[in-house]
């Protein structure tokens, strides 16, 4: 190999004699021919490597700046190292590089650094990288721009640096972007990948292990931008931290996330708020966090199915599941197993679907704030409540509804009720954590909109009922108010049924007639002493005219009186309960 072979060797800056040893003859030979040269070929496989072969950083760095000086001796196949071992950190920061570079079967121990480089296609397949000091990524690739794919594949990489193993931050990637490998760092995050920005998909997958006190996350997509889909089937660990953290990332197709996602800390083992998911959110990974939410996705906002499929164990009473403020553009579907000893299992307050709502998974939570809690919430779809939960009886009281809308009537499947309006009944007056108006009024709206106007009267009248016995508990008079509407139940039925109050108002008039025409004078008339009796029970009708048999015995007169106000009363209480006054005041 001479530079007359090869013009362009004069770039090469040896720190010895300046040849180049057979290896990297190859290498340099598989830059012009575009052939495939295993560097093992070229010597014997023995030695301190592992069978893979020297090869001296600085003849890569200088072959790609002499390909670049010399384009026209390069084959586009680019330059492809297979099975060699690097003697320092291959340094390719603010370089320029249009051909691939791929590297098979390799060791980088001292690591690989692009930072501000431009790329045509990254590829690292089989190989091992490593670095030995805490300033440096194993994989430095800070705002560099690759034109084609970035493939991690197959690859085993570990570090102790809180710059994090793998760092994609501010990089550009024109194509797909995977990283398939064991990585493991012992003081930081494993892939740093903030404000990253790809054409097309991300994938993660392999194992991902942050064993330090950094509390950033072990995989970082903060302020990201996926061009396609993004989907994580890694497993990951941290032992500080959320374990997965996509704050205000946008993807302009689907989030799937399988694998398991291990974290620790109030702020979530995944996280999810403020991010954009141009399509579907497919979370059935096992996500668990020993101090905090497993999933959080607070203002989280997709255009597609929202489906939590997996198992989310976490603690805090703020909820394992978190989608607070969540703006979902289709379905929202929680079949999972949602685990929390401590507080909330899932938390939806304020959330906005526009399709469906099913929640048909297992949950287990406990405390004063329930299992599930829908606070208003706002379902463009169907609402479909099938929950299991988990333990050996469900709980006594486990839901939150004020503030829920939706259109249509929804579905309750909870234990052997089939009857729908008896299993809504029980469920908000004895599975709810407490009284609230509105669940009760928009479920009688939904009856009365579908034409059931006597089912939305009595879901009204069971309403009254629950405010009855647990909101009045706690007014300032409970003994009167309670009183009251005792009164008003059995009198108008909460002024739903006003003919109570003609009932008993015919029941006081024939007591009243009976008594008249028992106790009158014998000096009148049957009919004038029928006429008396009704005078003093029906007073709106017979007390214009001056009955021809008054009252004169004490007793009498006392009964009169009696007959009356107790006539007045029940007229009164018929008018403002048809003209709707009564259910006006208990609203």
């Amino acid at each position: 190999m001479t530079e007359k072979s090869f013009p362009w060797l004069h770039c090469l800056h040896h720190p010895r004699d300046g040849s180049l040893t057979a290896p990297e003859e190859l290498l340099a030979r598989s830059l012009t021919e575009g052939r495939l040269y295993d560097l093992r070929s070229a010597v014997s496989s023995d030695g301190p490597y592992a069978g893979r072969v020297p090869v001296r950083a600085a003849v890569v760095r200088a072959l790609i700046c002499g390909i670049v000086a010399s384009c026209q001796y390069a084959d586009p196949r680019g330059l492809r190292i297979i099975g060699a071992v690097l003697d320092e950190r291959l340094d390719l920061d603010d370089i320029t590089f249009g051909l691939p570079l791929v590297f098979v079967d390799c060791e980088l121990p001292f690591g690989f650094s692009a930072v501000r480089s431009s790329l045509h296609h990254l590829h690292f397949r089989v190989s091992i990288l490593a670095t030995r000091e805490d300033t440096n990524a194993v994989l430095d690739l800070e705002q560099a721009r690759i034109l084609n794919d970035c493939v991690l594949e197959r690859c085993h990489l570990t570090a102790s640096t809180r710059l994090g193993a793998v760092r994609w931050q501010g990089c550009h990637v024109g194509g797909h972007l995977q990283c398939d490998a064991d990585i493991t760092n012992t003081d930081g995050p494993v892939l740093a990948c903030d404000n990253l920005t790809t054409d097309s998909n991300v994938t993660v997958s392999g194992r991902c292990r942050s064993t330090g006190n950094d509390d950033l996350g072990a995989v970082r997509l903060h302020g990201s931008h996926v061009g396609g889909q993004f989907r994580c089937n890694a497993d990951i660990i941290a032992s500080s931290g959320p374990a997965l953290v996509c704050d205000h990332m946008v993807t302009n197709s689907d989030v799937i996330l399988h694998g398991s996602c291990a974290g620790a800390g109030n702020r979530g083992a995944v996280r999810l708020p403020g991010a954009h998911i141009g399509g579907q959110l497919q979370c059935s990974a096992d996500i668990t966090n020993s101090d905090g939410p497993a999933l959080y996705a607070d203002n989280l906002v997709t255009e597609g199915i929202t489906a939590v499929d997996g198992r989310c164990a976490g603690i805090g009473p703020e909820g394992v599941v978190r989608l607070l403020g969540a703006h979902l553009g289709g379905q929202l579907r929680c079949g999972g197993t949602i685990l929390n000893p401590d507080g909330l299992a899932l938390a939806c307050d304020n959330l906005v679907a526009g399709s469906d709502m099913i929640l048909n998974g297992s949950y287990g939570g406990c405390g004063d704030r329930g299992v599930v809690r829908l606070l208003g919430a706002h379902i463009e779809g169907q609402l479909v409540l099938s929950p299991a939960f988990i333990g050996d009886e469900p709980p006594i009281r486990w839901l939150v509804l004020d503030g829920l809308t939706y259109p249509g009537l929804p579905t309750l499947r909870i234990g052997e009720e089939e009857d729908q309006e008896r299993a809504w009944i029980d469920l908000l007056a004895n599975q709810t954590i407490e009284y609230a108006a509105q669940p009760w009024q928009q479920l009688a709206a939904a009856w009365r909109a579908a034409g059931h106007d006597d089912t939305a009267r009595r879901v009204l009248i069971a309403q009254q009922e629950d405010r009855r016995h647990r909101a009045l508990s706690q007014t300032r008079h409970p003994w009167r108010n309670k009183t009251i509407a005792w009164l008003s139940k059995h009198t108008t039925g909460y002024g739903y049924q006003s003919w109570r109050s003609l009932v008993m108002l015919v029941i006081v008039a024939a007591a009243s007639v009976g008594a008249s025409v028992w106790f009158s004078s014998p000096a009148c008339g049957r009919l004038e002493r029928v006429e008396a009796g009704l005078g003093w029970a029906v007073p709106i009708i017979f007390s214009v005219r001056h009955t021809a048999c008054p009252a004169t015995s004490p007793g009498m007169i006392i009964t009169s009186w009696v007959a009356h106000i107790i006539g007045w009363t029940l007229v009164t209480l018929f008018v403002t309960g048809f003209t709707g006054i009564i259910r006006k005041s208990h609203d």
